[in-house]
Parts: structure tokens; sequence; C-alpha cells
């Protein structure tokens, strides 16, 4: 009988303390409820413009929301106990693990994207796949259905608030070359004064209206599960984060459901897409393999053989040096035999240069960005994946740069644009490539235009502005903007200027005599450029090139005999990634001139060198030179002049590729 009365006893002990135990868990879930609601209150008080809550409708759904869930969390409570709800209770769980992923997804689009309702349905459940995934990971690790939950809801607020401040700051979203620099930009980030927004407040409420609808719900009694159990849990939940990782960064999903991010202006398709699926796709595109046999001391040792001794130009002043790289500046006789008018005449009877010859770029039609990369750089586009663009995809703060090396030589270092600076995201990149100032059209003033964008000559009188203001050598990099596409010859109405002419099959293509008729502006404009500069009697030398050729229609190409479908062999391919330059310098007038073809990568060196400016990397770029004349991403040509693909192994390229690699990724950890 006393071992009866015992165990009743302790029944009744456990019963109390199951109870006491129910009943905290409904206290937590009440003071979380009068914590949602508190907080939305305040924010309704505070932050609710006419916008938000026109006309203060929204504030009746969202309260009557909240008194749902306390209406719940009461009822459970008179329910009483967790015994009677525990199969309810584990529906709801698994309902939550399926519905807070989409969930997140508009926590996370509100807080940032004005146009977050009108992203489609097909794109949100991408996205929602995303934080499905980071749901699983954590429910095997943590086997807590409910913190799964909240984290990943949390982390979706705070992915939102940090891509609306990213955007805010630098024009566009968060993107992951800035993850290694997140020290930084929280260092940034304190100079500046952070405000709620609209859009904040909208993700907060749907946070807030989630985690009460948790809240609400008491939490379901979990038995305890053995110490061994957990860790292989665990060890599952990290094995399907790698197994996702390399699924993400292998699989080709983002060509599956139709996924590209325009690097010129990427934010465009984090907007329209969602920025989840759009972070992943530049993380994917970003990512770059160790080359093999790759040490970062054998680069350096590399390098050492080729220490620079830097030299000091005659007379002890460094010359300034201005680097015009015109927006789709084309030679087409490089492709075929272009019946027209003139369109580069003045380019061409140039007779004082003191190099030229043409330059051979990665990118086609587009993609400007990377050529500027390759020349400020010294670095070759053959080495990443064709969509990848460096300005969007890397952190390379701290990479060798022309910039950088001129700063040390103390140059003012300037970069200048004629459009809005968060294009191709040049806001963030010029900053990591050291440039000390970069001025667009947000601080040019009475602004000339052909057609509809800034015209070249309008450019140069910005590039003679600011040479004329200067206190010290300068080294100016400009890009310019008249020529960019569109091409309709509608677009010349108004501009005072008669088409270039055409003849034979030519004439129906009236994109390709708009093009050419810009082509003629700008040899105008140059020759106005480098006439101003013969008057100068400081030293200067003026470098001048195309970023590739215009993307105009196909069928001008196949007239000039320029396969479009790329099945010919690389030296002809190459025919497309021509692009003509000259350098112009008054610091040698007794020089032999030079006449010269090279990949865009060396010619930041041999402007470098013509400065007196030498670099352990610029020598060892102009020793790669001798062996490897070119190399960009359609090809290579050796020194006998043979072309080959990258399906052919060359020993020289393999260590540029360890080279670049040391550059781009190791060189600042090495430093520091």
């Amino acid at each position: 009988m006393k071992k009866s009365g015992n165990a009743k006893t302790n029944s009744a002990e456990r019963s109390g303390a199951a109870k006491k135990r129910g009943a905290g868990r409904y206290v937590l879930s009440a003071l979380q409820l009068l914590a949602a609601a508190g907080f939305f209150v305040w924010l309704i008080r505070e932050y609710c413009a006419d916008e938000i809550i026109h006309g203060r409708t929204l504030i009746y759904p969202v309260a009557l929301l909240y008194l749902t869930c306390a209406a719940a969390t009461a009822f459970f409570a008179v329910r009483g106990g967790d015994g009677v709800l525990r199969r309810d209770l584990a529906l709801f769980d698994a309902a939550w693990l399926l519905v807070a992923p989409v969930a997140a997804v508009y926590v996370e689009e509100l807080m940032w994207n004005a146009q977050a309702l009108a992203v489609p349905l097909i794109w949100i459940l991408y996205n929602a796949l995303i934080f499905l995934a980071i749901e699983a990971v954590l429910f095997l690790i943590t086997s807590s259905p409910r913190a799964v939950v909240r984290v990943t809801l949390g982390f979706a607020a705070l992915f939102g608030i940090v891509n609306r401040y990213v955007l805010e700051f630098k024009g566009n979203p968060f993107m992951p070359s800035e993850i290694s620099a997140a020290g930084t930009a929280l260092g940034v980030l304190s100079g500046y004064e952070l405000h709620l927004t609209n859009g904040m407040v909208r993700g907060g409420l749907l946070l807030l209206l989630a985690l009460a609808l948790i809240a609400a719900f008491p939490p379901r009694h979990v038995l305890p599960v053995r110490a061994g159990v957990r860790l292989t849990l665990a060890a599952a939940g990290l094995l399907l984060l790698a197994g996702s990782v390399f699924f993400v960064r292998d699989s080709g999903w983002e060509k599956k459901i139709g996924l590209k991010v325009n690097g010129w202006a990427p934010g465009d398709n984090f907007i329209a897409r969602g920025a989840p699926v759009c972070f992943l796709y530049l993380w994917q595109e970003g990512y770059v393999r160790t080359p093999g046999g790759y040490s970062a001391g054998e680069a350096e040792s590399l390098l050492n053989r080729f220490a620079a001794e830097d030299m000091v130009p005659s007379g002890g002043e460094r010359p300034s040096i201005i680097v015009v790289m015109n927006e789709s500046f084309t030679d087409f006789s490089v492709v075929g035999n272009l019946t027209s008018g003139p369109y580069i005449d003045r380019f061409n009877a140039i007779d004082d240069f003191f190099m030229r010859g043409y330059v051979y770029v990665s990118v086609n039609g587009g993609g400007t960005c990377n050529s500027e990369f390759e020349f400020l750089t010294g670095s070759t586009m053959s080495f990443f994946n064709s969509n990848i663009f460096p300005y969007t995809s890397y952190d390379f703060s701290g990479t060798y740069s022309i910039a950088d090396e001129l700063n040390r030589r103390g140059y003012e270092t300037v970069a200048m644009h004629p459009n809005l600076g968060r294009f191709w995201n040049r806001n963030e990149a010029y900053g990591m490539l050291d440039f000390q100032k970069f001025i667009t059209i947000e601080q040019m003033e009475n602004i000339e235009y052909f057609r509809f964008l800034p015209s070249d000559k309008y450019n140069y009188d910005q590039i003679i502005k600011t040479f004329e203001e200067k206190t010290g050598p300068i080294f100016l990099f400009d890009i310019t903007m008249q020529n960019h596409g569109g091409y309709e010859l509608s677009t010349l109405t108004g501009s005072g200027r008669e088409p270039v002419s055409v003849e034979g099959e030519y004439q129906k293509y009236e994109t390709l005599q708009t093009f050419l008729t810009l082509m003629d502006e700008s040899d105008k404009a140059f020759a106005y450029l480098l006439d101003y500069f013969r008057e100068q009697d400081e030293p200067v030398i003026v470098c001048f090139f195309g970023d590739h050729q215009p993307a105009i229609e196909g069928g001008v190409y196949e007239l000039l005999g320029q396969n479009s479908d790329g099945a010919a062999g690389v030296g002809k391919r190459e025919h497309r990634f021509k692009t003509p330059y000259l350098i112009w310098t008054n610091t040698a007038p007794d020089a032999p001139q030079k006449m010269m073809d090279m990949s865009l990568n060396y010619l930041g060196a041999q402007i470098l060198e013509m400065a007196g400016v030498e670099t352990d990397y610029g020598n060892y770029l102009e020793e790669l030179q001798k062996e490897i004349p070119v190399v960009n991403s359609v090809g290579f040509q050796t020194a006998d002049g043979i072309w080959h693909d990258f399906s052919q192994t060359n020993e020289n390229l393999l260590t540029y590729e360890k080279m670049q690699y040391y550059q781009m990724f190791d060189r600042r950890q090495q430093e520091n």
C-alpha cells in the first residue's frame, strides 16, 4: 500500500510540474504577444505615414490578426494541456516549416524592395526554396521546429535590412563581393544616419505577425533525444549544407529556372526576381577555384625575379596620364571590307603617335566593365567564367592596379564617367582599385547631349577642366558614354547630323548608319582633345582605345564575312574582339614610333613603362607578352603567331593564372 501511495504521490508531483511548465509556456507566449503588440503600436504611432496605412485602414486588419493570436493563446490555455493538443500542434509545427519560407521571402523583400508585391509568384517560390533549405539544415541540427522558423524569419529580416541600407548608400543591393568587406562597411555605416523606411515597417509588421502566430500556439512537448541521435542529426545537417553548396555551385540550377543577373545594373534583377536567388547566382558565378599547384610563396618568389627599380623621368617630372576608353569605338576593317563614307579617318591619320595598333578585348557588344578591369589590373578574363563581371562579383581591394601604383608615386588618381556611378557597381569597384576620386554625371553641370547621351566632346571638356584644376601629376581614367546603344536611326533626329552613308546591301541596316555617325562624332571629339594636349608644355601621355565592338544587327557582321555562330577558328573569331588603340606623348618626341597589337591586359603595363613607373607585376606582364602576345576570353596567340583555344595547355598561361590569383585574392593577405 505504501508503494502505491508513493506512486500516486510521484504521479501527482509530475502532473503538477507539467502544469507549471505548461503555465510557464503560456505566460511566455502571452509575453511575446504583448511585446509584439506593443512594438506594433509604437511603429504605427511613430512611422506609419499615409502611404503605409492608406487612410489608417491597415491598422484594423493587422490589429484583428493580433487579437486572433491572443484569442488562440487563451483557447489553448482553456483546453488545458499539451497532451490533448499534441497531434494538432505537431501538424501546426510541420505547416509552419512549409509556410515560413514564403513568409520569409516577403519579410525580406518588403524591407527593401518597393516592388516586392509585384514579384511573380514563381520567383517568390524559387526564393522560398532557399529559405526552405536553410530550415532543413537548421532543423537537423537543432530538432526544434519553432526555433528554426524564428531563426529563418530573423535571418530574412536581417538580410532585407542589409539590402535596404546597402541600396541606399551604394545604389545596388548587397552582393557577394561585399561579404569580405563587411568590416569596412560597418565602419562606413557609422557615418550615416540610419532610419526606418516604409518598406522596413511593412516587413517588420509581417515579421511581428508571424512571430505572434507562433507564440499563440503553445509549444509541443518534445521527448528528449539521446545525445548520439542528436549528433547524428547535426552531422546530417552539416552534410546537407555542404551538399547544397556543391549543388548551387555546379548543378546549373540557374539555367533551369531561366535566371541571369545583368552585371550593368544588377539591382534591376534583384528587384524583379528577388534578392536571395540573385545573390546566390552572383555568388555561384563568382566562385574561383584555386589554380592547381598554386602557392602564394612561389608567386612571391617569381615576382622577386622581376623586382622593380623605379625610374625617374628625365627632368624629374612625372608625366600626367590621360586614358580614354571610348564606348564601342571600332574599326570595321578588322572584320571585313565595309563600303561606307569616312567615319574614323581623323583617328587613322594621326601621325605623331608614340604607339598604335589593335587591342584584343574579352567582350563583344557589351560588358564594358570587363575591359576596364583588364586594363586597370593587368588581369585577363580568360581565367573567369564567361558570365563573370569582377566589379560585381569580387572584393578585390588590395589587388594590383594602375591607380594604386600611381597613388604611391604622388599622382592624383581620378576616374570619370558621364553616367550613374551605380552602373557596373563602379561606385564600389573604383574604391577597390584605389582611385582617389570618381566623377560621375551627378557631379557634372550644363551637360551637352548627342542623341540622348552625354557627348564625347562634352566629356572631353570635363577631362580638360579636371586636368587644369590638378595640383600635381594626374592619372585620369575616362569611360565615354556617347556611343552606347540603341542605334535606331530616329535617334539622330534633331542632332543636326546627316547619317554616314553606306553602300550596297549595308543600306538596309539603319543601325549601322547610326553607329558610323557616332564614330564620326567620336573621331572629331578625340581630335579636339588631342589638339588641346599638343599645346601643353608639361609632360603628358594620352592613351585612347575602344572597349568592345558594338551590338548591332548580326547581318552586318555576316556581310563583313564574320560568322555569327562562333563556329570559325579562334583566329577568325578574334576579329570580333579587336578595337583600335593609340598612345600619344610629348615626353619622347624623338622616340621611334611603334606599331604593335596586344591584348588589353598588357596595355596598362605599357603606359606605366612610358611614365617611368616600374612595378614587379608590370615587369612580369611585359615578359609574358613576349611569349603570349594576346590572351583573352576567346583564346590566345603564341610568339610564333599561331592561335590556340584553351583546350591546349600552355605553361606560360598556367603560371599567369597563378600570378593573377595571387594578385587578386592573396596579395593583400600576404602584405598584411
